[in-house]
């Protein structure tokens, strides 16, 4: 895998983030950063 990567080689894998993905990630992101400051 190692030599299929330094060739440059895509191999596929996941789509890019959609603009709702990136948002769902950020809300879930900061209700979990906040539920830390809060000792939970």
């Amino acid at each position: 895998m190692a030599d299929l990567r330094a060739g440059g080689d895509q191999l596929g894998g996941p789509k890019p983030f959609a603009p709702a993905d990136r948002s769902r990630f950020l809300q879930a992101l900061d209700a979990a950063v906040v539920a830390v400051k809060r000792g939970g």
